[in-house]
């Protein structure tokens, strides 16, 4: 374990995984990696969970939306002020015509926007980030 920004953090992040093997686990699995990955990289990275929320009241009843539909799962500012927008996936899960429509726009206004499915995605996305094409940068599909 090494120490990472106020924590402890395994090794085994920092080396590549193979991703035939990562598919089997849960996607919140994979956020989670991802964010700690990020954070270890210098990124400032935040989850983003979109839906709705139904709060109650007595009588009164509100529904609150968490995020634009389409959102990505993690949203990060790079150290060199790039913004980055992850969307993970697992297994055989398709991208929405909500989430590639707002990739999309990401990509329009110059950040990065990847589709992931493990770790090594976005670690060769991180590799990139000064320059050069983004591997990571992919049209969604």
């Amino acid at each position: 374990l090494i120490p990472a920004l106020g924590y402890l953090m395994p090794v085994l992040i920092l080396k590549k995984r193979n991703c035939r093997t990562l598919r089997k686990h849960k996607e919140s699995d994979l956020i989670r990696d991802c964010i700690e990955y990020l954070r270890f990289s210098g990124y400032i990275p935040i989850r983003v969970n979109s839906g709705l929320v139904v709060l109650r009241d007595g009588s009164r009843t509100r529904v609150v939306r968490l995020a634009e539909k389409g959102t990505p799962d993690i949203v990060a500012c790079g150290p060199d002020g790039r913004f980055i927008a992850i969307e993970c996936k697992n297994g055989s899960s398709k991208l929405t015509e909500h989430q590639k429509v707002f990739l999309d726009k990401i990509k329009k206004n110059n950040g990065i926007a990847v589709v992931i499915n493990c770790l090594d995605d976005l670690i060769e996305v991180v590799n990139y980030r000064y320059g050069g094409k983004i591997p990571g940068n992919r049209k969604a599909s």
